[in-house]
């Protein structure tokens, strides 16, 4: 018997065409062929390869994010190897600040590291979710703020800068002159964000409400418009 076209009793040259069938794969992110391939081979492929693969994967095709992160897990990686990959996977999620797929792939990067790491983890996350807030604000990027802020929530991270009564007027107006000029999908995720800063604020509730009321865009057919 053999296997990849070499007999079974030719060990060592199994082992290395195996890992050429990984590089080959790895090259065509082809994680799940990759995958039952690594036991045979994994001392002969990186674990940087495929580290790599998975941060590149993050940054350009999160479709394929969970097969590429399956092909590392097989690779048995050690503790520091988990932590740094998870602060790899930081450093991507600046490609997709208004992307809401990123709310899992910091979820997957969070479960990396063991306990040792998690401080340091969340240091990174805590400088990381900043910036990108701090530069959507400035790019007045509503998307981007829902999203980090929804991020920021979830794991209890408090080290965001703070939205000013004067900021929130101003981003009410946009609101008003974004329905004015049809663009209500734009206006609708300024919404979101404002909701998601103060939820409990009555005053933002009210004046949302009567512009869902008087843009009609309220109406069942709208049903992606959630306030």
């Amino acid at each position: 018997s053999g296997y990849l076209g070499i007999p079974s009793t030719n060990f060592p040259a199994l082992k290395q065409a195996a890992a050429e069938k990984v590089s080959h794969l790895l090259a065509t992110r082809s994680f799940e062929e990759a995958l039952p391939y690594i036991p045979l081979c994994q001392e002969l492929v990186p674990l940087e390869l495929i580290e790599d693969h998975v941060v590149q994967t993050a940054k350009q095709d999160l479709t394929q994010f969970h097969a590429s992160l399956a092909l590392w897990e097989a690779s048995h990686p050690d503790r520091a190897g988990k932590l740094r990959l998870s602060l790899l996977l930081l450093g991507a999620c600046e490609e997709h600040w208004g992307n809401e797929q990123l709310l899992i792939l910091i979820d997957q990067a969070s479960q990396l590291p063991d306990c040792l790491g998690q401080e340091t983890y969340r240091q990174e996350l805590s400088r990381t979710l900043k910036r990108g807030y701090t530069q959507a604000l400035a790019d007045n990027n509503a998307s981007a703020l829902l999203v980090i802020l929804k991020c920021a929530k979830a794991h209890n991270i408090k080290t965001l800068p703070a939205i000013s009564n004067m900021e929130i007027a101003n981003q009410l107006a946009d609101i008003r002159h974004l329905l004015q000029l049809g663009r209500a999908l734009e206006a609708n995720k300024i919404a979101q964000w404002l909701i998601e800063v103060n939820p409990s604020s009555s005053e933002i509730q009210a004046l949302l409400d009567q512009m869902l009321e008087e843009s009609s865009l309220a109406q069942p057919s709208e049903e992606s418009m959630v306030f």
